[in-house]
């Protein structure tokens, strides 16, 4: 197994090379260093390592926090941060990336070793859970130790016992010389092994160090040697002894450890932690390391310096049991191990396991030597990890009963596509009960002419080739039944990969119903389109009709006035009876009034069939006033109608036709005269806001008004609100129906209110023109 993949983020050059130096003697491989958060994302996209080390404050655009944010969460790559700073807005966006693990500058190489070793555990628990189908495996692989001796005389390297630099090394003679033996020892680490040495040969000190070496397999091996100096009394001979062990696989194995809570302790046991020493004979702590202070933030000396200092600090809810192991270990002489809670000097809970060991004298205690690690971290994690695992459970509880409940067909495939969901609907769809087809191939769905077919697809789909990236959206294939005969389905397909693994999910509606419907709709469709044609034929045989008869009908007419006119002015001779006289003013009235109708009919014509060209331009009120302004006031006054114009200074222009736009006027307010009794009054003005994108022309009057019922229908050609008042007023309704289609040419609209015994207003709203 490889050593784990370490990533360095840091902008400081030495500050990266020591740290990798460090990861590489603690068993890792850290040869990838990159200074900005971009080359960051861009290696662990492609390499995907084992853990990234990312310091806070580094180069580039963005900072090692939004680095990580940026992270796919799928690749679940675990990330420590490193900072020199530690302050409260820092350390809450870094916790929002939900990070692994801090470390604050400085920091020791086993606080280093026990943060990745701890990150590494996590993200193998969260692979377990996120895949839902392993358990948390971990092993212990613990080496045997052999011991070796220097001896000062000839310079020979023993090895004294069985077991050590490498598998079935055989107790003997390792190198004739020091010299020789460092021959052997990888280049990069040969200084570092021989100051050390030298250093053990000069004193009485310890020393401890792991380089790498070729061991009889050939491969390269790491080992831990320690050694010590000391003089043999009985020939005062100094020799230099220890013991070695080849680590190699314990580097490699450190990652998949921890599968229970031995696990946890044994872990523990190699990590850095409080070490201290008690004599219960004295009742003192006789030492206590440096490291206390970082844990738990009080100094060695204030710890010394009161007996029942362990107890005091302990948390109320954890002491009765914590101490009674104690007193039991202290009167049994046995060891044992504890976990607990301590009060921090800056107030928080700190858990702590402990490892104590006994020194009996007659049964009982004596001295005590005690392991504490910080485990609050583990303990986050394993609470982490129940609520995962919770929250897990209750999603694929509602994932099943939505699966269940789900109108629509839905079926899971692994990547070999076996089936290992087969909903309710998906039951009804098919024919088959979900029992039956849990673990068979998706074949069994498929046509037979279609399966190779299909399984191509599919397999293209599954590798994420772009040419098949339309099955990831809704298409419509067959399915055969369990009766064997064929549906329509209407089928979409999505893909999920995590960790390697990959599920598809196949999402189908029966359509067979559905293309019934569509047929029939179609079918309705065709028969409405032929429909509308005939009426669209019809409607332009009528138009091009009454165009015809309108311009038939002109040539008479026109003779049928002139003739009468010229006979009313006896421009022949006198008519010499004066009934005669009156029938002849009677005939030029009735063909003024059919001329008018024709001429409305013709206009209304021309506008239906698109043939009234309209000129668009910018007016305001005064100008479109004009032209009709003499004619309708001198209607209105024959009638004794008052005519108001409602002056509008600040009113808008309006984009229209001026002919249209005079012909509307005209048919309007000769509308309102027709239908308002002498004594009456009619308002013409505009109506502008100022802020809508139209404004409104509008023709009020206090007449007898329309009834609510026939609003709509006055709009329409030949239609009036009665025909007694018909016979009264004359006209054949064709006027409100030739300004509804020249407002609609215009891009505008026209809108009537009224109230029946008390007046019309009829708005025309018409598109702002252009500001000039």
């Amino acid at each position: 197994m490889n050593a784990p993949t370490v990533m360095v983020v840091e902008d400081e050059r030495i500050v990266a090379l020591g740290l990798c130096q460090t990861l590489n003697r603690l068993g890792y491989n850290a040869a990838t260093v990159v200074s900005t958060g971009e080359a960051a994302l861009q290696h662990i996209l492609e390499h995907r390592p084992d853990l990234v080390l990312m310091d806070i404050h580094i180069e580039g655009e963005i900072d090692g926090i939004e680095t990580a944010a940026r992270i796919p969460s799928n690749l679940m790559v675990p990330v420590i941060y490193l900072t020199a700073y530690s302050e409260e807005a820092t350390l809450e966006r870094a916790s929002a990336t939900r990070p692994y693990g801090y470390l604050i500058k400085p920091f020791s190489e086993r606080e280093l070793n026990a943060t990745i070793k701890i990150a590494l555990d996590k993200r193998a628990s969260d692979f377990a859970m996120r895949e839902s189908e392993e358990k948390l495996r971990m092993a212990l692989a613990a080496a045997e130790l052999g011991s070796w001796e220097v001896d000062p005389d000839t310079g020979q390297v023993l090895w004294k016992e069985h077991v050590g630099w490498s598998s079935g090394t055989a107790p003997g003679i390792i190198a004739d010389s020091f010299r020789d033996f460092l021959s052997t020892v990888a280049e990069a680490d040969r200084a570092r092994v021989r100051d050390a040495f030298d250093s053990l040969s000069g004193g009485d000190g310890f020393c401890e160090i792991e380089f790498r070496k070729q061991a009889s397999d050939g491969a390269e091996h790491w080992y831990r040697v320690v050694g010590k100096a000391f003089l043999v009394e009985r020939d005062r001979r100094r020799r230099l002894i220890g013991v070695a062990r080849d680590i190699t696989a314990a580097r490699r194995a450190e990652q998949e450890r921890r599968s229970s809570e031995q696990s946890y302790r044994d872990l523990i046991s190699t990590i850095d932690g409080i070490i201290w020493e008690a004599d219960h004979g004295k009742n003192a702590v006789i030492y206590i390391s440096d490291s206390v202070e970082r844990v738990l933030g009080y100094t060695p000396a204030e710890w010394m310096a009161e007996p029942a200092f362990w107890e005091a600090h302990l948390h109320p809810d954890d002491r009765a049991a914590a101490t009674e192991a104690y007193q039991l270990a202290t009167a049994t002489g046995q060891s044992y191990d504890s976990t607990y809670r301590m009060i921090a000097a800056s107030g928080g809970i700190v858990w702590i396991h402990e490892v104590v060991t006994t020194i009996a004298k007659d049964g009982k205690a004596d001295i005590l030597r005690g392991v504490m690690v910080d485990i609050t971290s583990l303990k986050r994690a394993e609470a982490e990890k129940a609520a995962v695992a919770l929250h897990l459970a209750e999603s694929e509880m509602r994932l099943a009963a939505i699966l269940d409940t789900a109108a629509i067909g839905i079926i899971i495939l692994d990547d070999n596509f076996h089936i290992v969901s087969f909903n309710r609907e998906a039951e009804r769809i098919f024919g088959y009960r979900a029992a039956e087809m849990i673990g068979s191939s998706l074949d069994r769905l498929i046509p037979p002419v279609d399966v190779d077919r299909h399984r191509s697809l599919m397999a293209a789909f599954l590798k994420g080739e772009a040419k098949n990236r339309d099955m990831g959206n809704w298409r419509t294939v067959s399915g055969m039944a369990a009766d064997g005969h064929t549906i329509p389905l209407a089928t979409v397909i999505s893909k999920v990969s995590v960790a390697g693994k990959s599920t598809m999910t196949a999402i189908m509606r029966d359509m067979t119903e559905a293309k019934k419907a569509e047929e029939e709709l179609h079918r309705l469709l065709d028969e409405r389109q032929r429909a509308v044609e005939r009426a669209e034929d019809a409607n332009r045989a009528k138009s091009s009709f009454l165009a015809v008869m309108s311009h038939e009908l002109r040539t008479p007419l026109n003779a049928i006035i002139g003739f009468s006119e010229l006979m009313s002015r006896e421009m022949m001779g006198p008519i010499g009876n004066d009934a005669y006289r009156q029938y002849i003013m009677n005939i030029h009235q009735s063909g003024d009034l059919l001329l008018g109708i024709v001429n409305s009919i013709l206009d209304l014509s021309r506008i239906e069939s698109g043939k009234s060209d309209l000129k668009i331009v910018s007016l305001d009120f005064p100008a479109a006033w004009a032209p009709v302004a003499s004619t309708l006031t001198a209607n209105a006054a024959s009638k004794g109608i008052t005519l108001q114009i409602m002056a509008t200074p600040t009113a808008g222009s309006f984009a229209a036709d001026r002919h249209a736009i005079s012909q509307i006027l005209l048919n309007l307010v000769s509308n309102a005269v027709k239908f308002t009794p002498a004594g009456g009054s009619i308002e013409v003005g505009v109506e502008d806001d100022g802020a809508a994108p139209e404004l409104a022309i509008y023709v009020r009057d206090n007449g007898r008004g329309i009834p609510a019922d026939k609003l709509t229908e006055v709009l329409k050609p030949f239609t009036q609100v009665s025909d007694v008042h018909a016979r009264d007023t004359g006209g054949v309704g064709l006027g409100l129906a030739i300004c509804k289609s020249l407002a609609e040419a215009m891009s505008g609209r026209i809108v009537l209110d009224s109230t029946l015994g008390k007046g019309t207003t009829a708005r025309v709203f018409l598109p702002r023109g252009r500001q000039p």
